[in-house]
């Protein structure tokens, strides 16, 4: 729209040279198409005279509006490339513009192809922030809806096309239950895709781990998840998925697929082209981070609270029916190796044979036990606030009188933790739904 009527003659002037300059744009544009599209000069608006002349190779082309206009453009003889054109106006006689330019590509391609980029990238930002943010699929269907009734075709109308939700999934059925297999090559080559130096060697922690989803049925996922040594800033990754009641019931079905892959990532590494260079990058295992009862479960061995369940040594427990616990009187015992466990020589601490045994692996050293969280925080820590909770600790009269746990329950709730934590203390009356930070 001009703008208002305005005293001020100068800016009207203003705006009507703006306005004339458009106008040469667009008919130099015009001319242009006519001149790429290898048209002759007769499909030149009528009033207006073209003529085109060849010398030394070059096409001279001159154009004339009757308005006054003149274009002239110098352009390679049988095949279209970079030349200059000048632009005059009968208004402007005294101003000219010259422009180097591409002919193979118009300013209408340019336009198309920056858009088409802008509604790439929105796509790609749309995508991450409804994954990120865990955005149901009706939800996401309600806003490309909403999207597309304002800018037609910016986005698809199906959530799962914009989220490349995968058509195929396999999943296997194993005994007790269902297998899916994501598999470690690819996301371990995506991953490698985007780092600035690509390392020479990554080394990997797996994790096994039982994950109730209701609470008032036993089925259960037991995922099998990867990290990157020393790499925070990359979330886990999700190499499969077991879903049935409990644990699996056969080891050989729900390790035989990370088996296989994980021997040739360890023997072939990961062949990465970046930049025009070729590097392979070693893989190798670092250790396998679990809970007791999951670390008993995939080595196949007896459980921690059998007489032959110590993991790192020979020593051999005695149950007490005082406590209903097993108890190592012996703790100074030769200790398990290697070669001792994969030749079967520990006796009834053999369960059966795991699949794990096919990887070069240390089958006691790359499965620490001393985790922090399961032997102090819900071990000792929690064993002892029971004890002087509820005074179970048999004949030690430990018991707090109920005007003391209310005092430490009082101190609990009154506690102004830093930012940083997310989870509020809460009472010793809660005590058996304390998380591990809790304590």
């Amino acid at each position: 729209m001009p703008p208002q009527k305005n005293n001020n003659k100068s800016v009207n002037d203003s705006w009507k040279k703006r306005k004339r300059t458009r106008g040469i744009i667009k008919i130099k544009n015009s001319i242009c198409a006519v001149i790429e599209k290898g048209l002759t000069t007769d499909t030149i608006r009528p009033g207006s005279s073209a003529t085109n002349t060849v010398e030394e190779g070059f096409v001279h082309d001159n154009y004339a509006s009757p308005s006054g206009l003149v274009i002239q453009t110098n352009r390679p003889g049988p095949t279209l490339g970079a030349h200059n054109e000048t632009y005059m106006c009968d208004n402007f006689a005294s101003q000219s513009l010259t422009v180097q330019f591409d002919s193979d590509s118009s300013s209408t391609d340019l336009e198309e192809n920056s858009e088409f980029n802008k509604n790439s990238d929105f796509r790609n930002n749309l995508r991450e922030w409804a994954v990120s943010k865990n955005i149901s699929q009706e939800a996401v269907k309600d806003l490309l809806n909403v999207i597309n009734q304002r800018f037609p075709g910016t986005v698809p109308v199906d959530p799962r096309t914009l989220l490349q939700t995968p058509r195929n999934i396999v999943i296997k059925e194993i005994e007790g239950g269902e297998y899916w297999y994501n598999g470690l090559t690819k996301p371990l080559t995506n991953i490698l895709n985007v780092w600035l130096d690509l390392p020479d060697m990554i080394n990997l922690n797996f994790n096994f781990e039982g994950l109730p989803i209701f609470k008032s049925s036993k089925k259960q996922f037991w995922p099998i998840l990867c990290n990157i040594h020393k790499r925070t800033d990359i979330r886990p990754l999700i190499v499969g998925i077991n879903y049935g009641s409990g644990k699996p019931k056969n080891l050989n079905q729900y390790l035989e697929d990370f088996v296989s892959e994980m021997k040739t990532l360890l023997e072939n590494g990961i062949h990465m082209v970046k930049e025009g260079e070729e590097k392979i990058v070693t893989v190798k295992i670092r250790c396998f981070i679990c809970d007791s009862p999951a670390r008993a479960f995939i080595k196949g061995v007896c459980n921690f609270n059998g007489k032959h369940g110590c993991l790192k040594c020979v020593t051999v427990g005695d149950y007490s029916h005082q406590s209903h616990t097993v108890i190592f009187p012996d703790s100074r015992c030769p200790k398990r190796t290697d070669n001792e466990f994969r030749q079967r020589n520990y006796g009834q601490h053999h369960k059966t044979d795991t699949p794990l045994l096919g990887l070069p692996i240390d089958m006691i050293e790359d499965f620490p036990i001393s985790d922090s969280l399961h032997l102090i925080d819900l071990g000792v820590m929690k064993r002892l606030l029971v004890g002087w909770r509820d005074g179970n600790f048999e004949k030690l009269l430990t018991k707090w009188v109920a005007s003391d746990t209310q005092k430490v329950t009082d101190f609990l709730r009154a506690c102004k933790l830093p930012s940083e934590i997310h989870r509020s203390a809460r009472g010793l009356d809660e005590l058996l739904h304390w998380k591990a930070v809790e304590f």
